[in-house]
């Protein structure tokens, strides 16, 4: 361990060789002798020593002087060396604040205590400064209002932040009680985490709008407890979090508008972290796709990649490969186990949630196209029985644009589906078929028509159609199409031609043969009324007449 390094201020030679050669049989290192205060101040910058043996009575400058000056500048103990002590000297030697005085003469034994004593305080004190400056700093560089209060709620301190924020000097608040300075209020509030803290015996905390400062604090109250664990002050911490409220109350809001729009969403919306556990599934899931046979809590916390229906649909590994990232969108997948009566067709998509480039968990929608898949059939056994008729079937919307048409009915008229679908119906019929064409529309919107057009062909020839129209009517009975079949009646028309004919000639002939045959009762009849003139029997036999 180094000597501890001591300066000799003394104006008498001999006695201050004498110290210090006494204080190096002591096993100090005096290296330095000065004479006079201005010689003391000078040697402290050159030696820079541990303590200084400072006499009182100087020429110039005289010791206490000096060591207030050393004390000041150099931070360097004094201890004073003195033969006499008046009144006067003893006040000024406490404002100079020494570290110990010895009367002359002494003895090493009086000597070696007074300096051991003023090293170890000047050690103590020295460290105190510095503990005490390593806690200052970080407590006036805090970003929060940090104040010390006794258990009286008066403010024993406060940091820089405080201040500024009080607008105020240490000195007009150290004393004051914290609720008025603070709150402005004449007694400790409901809310106050100090009145808490007094009856836990913890820490203590509660969130608050300052209307004085117009922002909202965390307020946090910290017991200081002494040896025997009473609490004796609190360390009291004010952090500004406006800024998290504003953020807490629009994640608030988002979460609530997110919340919303995941529990109206009309599509299943399942949420899954990067295990494949349940963590959500909205409402629409639910009562749509499990029909109100499964819960919430029957579901979060299960694996998606190990559920039945997954399984059963095939998209375990699916699942899976969104895990790592890769998003997936498949459609009409069938899942035949799901909870019994809901099995069906989905359409499925797989959405990776990220968070710092790595997978968190993802999202799974499910949407529901069982009906559409039913109507998508029976659209499809209905084009195919359609194509497969023997008549001319169209559809048309309530403008009259002609919306469908069946193969009999593109071979019947000659025009492409292209040509036809879109157009006016009026365009398959010649002009003077119009009036009646409009009447049957209008018929239709009343329930129905039968009865005969004259329709026109792609090239021009016209020809008669038997029509039969429908209205179509959606599940609410509101009308939303016509439907019509058509017949090509030319051979049934030219077969009735033929027949009108023949019955005709055979009119004809009836009416001569008949004619011929009444002609020859006739002669008969006279015949046999000549005979009776003569008084001969009649010739002939004549039906409807008796025998004469």
């Amino acid at each position: 361990m180094a000597k501890a390094k001591i300066l000799v201020v003394e104006d008498e030679a001999i006695t201050a060789m004498d110290l210090q050669n006494r204080l190096r049989g002591l096993g100090y290192d005096a290296p330095a002798i000065a004479s006079s205060g201005e010689g003391a101040i000078k040697k402290v910058e050159e030696i820079e020593p541990d303590l200084v043996l400072m006499d009182i009575i100087l020429k110039g400058m005289d010791g206490i002087e000096a060591a207030e000056l050393i004390r000041d500048r150099f931070d360097v103990p004094v201890v004073y060396v003195t033969a006499s002590l008046d009144e006067e000297r003893l006040k000024r030697i406490k404002v100079s604040e020494p570290y110990g005085y010895i009367t002359k003469p002494f003895g090493d034994k009086e000597l070696r205590p007074v300096i051991e004593m003023a090293l170890q305080r000047h050690k103590l004190e020295k460290a105190l400064r510095i503990a005490e400056q390593d806690w200052r700093n970080p407590f006036n560089s805090l970003e929060d209002v940090m104040l010390i209060i006794d258990r009286d709620y008066n403010i024993e301190n406060i940091n820089e932040i405080g201040l500024k924020l009080l607008g105020t000097s240490k000195a007009e608040v150290i004393g004051q009680k914290c609720y008025q300075v603070i709150h402005g209020a004449e007694n400790p509030a409901e809310f106050c985490p100090f009145k808490e803290t007094l009856e836990t015996k913890q820490v203590e905390s509660t969130d608050r709008y300052e209307e004085r400062f117009g922002k909202y604090y965390s307020i946090k109250s910290y017991p200081i407890f002494d040896e025997n664990g009473e609490i004796i002050k609190f360390v009291d911490l004010m952090r500004d979090i406006t800024e998290q409220k504003r953020i807490e109350d629009e994640l608030k809001a988002a979460e609530e508008k997110y919340r919303i729009i995941f529990e109206a969403a009309p599509i299943s919306i399942i949420l899954f972290d990067k295990d494949g556990l349940i963590m959500d599934v909205n409402t629409w899931h639910l009562t749509n796709i499990a029909r109100g046979k499964a819960t919430k809590a029957d579901l979060i916390g299960k694996s998606i990649i190990a559920h039945p229906s997954i399984v059963n649909a095939g998209l375990s590994e699916t699942y899976k490969r969104v895990l790592e990232g890769e998003p997936f969108d498949k459609k009409g997948v069938y899942f035949p186990t799901l909870i019994p009566g809901t099995s069906g067709y989905f359409d499925v998509k797989g959405v990776p949630v990220f968070k710092d480039g790595e997978v968190i968990g993802a999202v799974a929608l499910h949407d529901d196209i069982t009906e559409r898949k039913q109507m998508e059939e029976k659209q499809r056994l209905f084009s195919h029985a359609a194509d497969s008729s023997i008549d001319g079937l169209a559809m048309g919307d309530l403008e009259g644009k002609i919306t469908y048409v069946n193969d009999a009915f593109v071979r019947m008229f000659g025009y492409s589906r292209e040509e036809l679908i879109g157009t006016k119906i009026g365009f398959i019929y010649s002009e003077d078929q119009l009036p009646k064409l409009e009447k049957a529309l209008k018929a239709t919107m009343d329930g129905g028509w039968i009865g005969e057009l004259v329709g026109r062909r792609k090239n021009g020839e016209l020809f008669p159609i038997a029509i039969s129209s429908s209205l179509i009517k959606d599940d609410e009975g509101n009308p939303i199409a016509h439907m019509a079949s058509h017949q090509d009646i030319s051979e049934r028309k030219r077969a009735e031609e033929e027949r009108g004919k023949k019955n005709e000639e055979l009119r004809r002939f009836n009416k001569l043969a008949v004619g011929r045959e009444l002609r020859m009762i006739a002669l008969k009849s006279e015949i046999n009324a000549l005979l009776e003139d003569l008084g001969k029997e009649p010739r002939y036999k004549i039906a409807g007449e008796g025998d004469k």
